[in-house]
């Protein structure tokens, strides 16, 4: 069984929830989540995270969508066509405007509103691969997603294919990689 150390930063899997780690056993460990709640979960259901402080926005600072980029370890000049994996959080919260509405039509829209945008932006900045965090959920968003990319394989002709991205960064099932070309 995995560990956590008192600081880590965490994040549970299939959930919207990630926090630092208050305590820790062998079994069950202890965060104070992103709101400030303490929760207590399996150490099977928690992975290691990034705070989001950690992530370098890369578009336009007054964008509101979440685009990020994995930092690396040494800093370097790169063009973005480059072998990049660019991504964006479309987990509702993440999203962070316009949260008044609670119907979850309304919600996917918005969704896949700034998934289409986000492809869009990387098409034209000639990104060779993005990753599109949907989370497990119930799988409806991942669902649209996948159907969204068939039909620019399709009907727009656009050479890509996608997979789940690895579970090592994403969990299982909770986000997709895509690659162009």
């Amino acid at each position: 069984m995995k560990q956590f150390n008192a600081g880590d930063y965490v994040a549970v899997l299939h959930e919207a929830i990630a926090g630092t780690v208050i305590h820790s056993d062998k079994i069950k460990t202890k965060i104070k989540d992103q709101h400030g709640f303490e929760r207590e979960y399996k150490n099977e259901l928690l992975v290691i995270a990034k705070a989001e402080d950690q992530y370098r926005l890369i578009d336009d600072p007054h964008d509101k969508d979440s685009v990020r980029i994995k930092p690396k370890s040494k800093p370097k000049k790169v063009s973005i066509s480059q072998n990049i994996p660019l991504e964006i959080d479309l987990h509702f919260e993440a999203l962070k405007n316009n949260l008044s509405f609670t119907d979850p039509n309304q919600i996917l829209q918005k969704q896949m509103t700034a998934c289409k945008s986000f492809i869009k932006k990387a098409l034209d900045k000639k990104a060779k691969k993005i990753v599109l965090i949907h989370g497990k959920g119930e799988g409806i968003l991942k669902a649209e997603i996948h159907l969204y990319l068939n039909k620019m394989k399709t009907e727009m002709a656009i050479k890509l294919s996608y997979h789940d991205a690895p579970y090592t960064d994403y969990g299982v099932g909770g986000a997709t990689e895509v690659v162009f070309g």
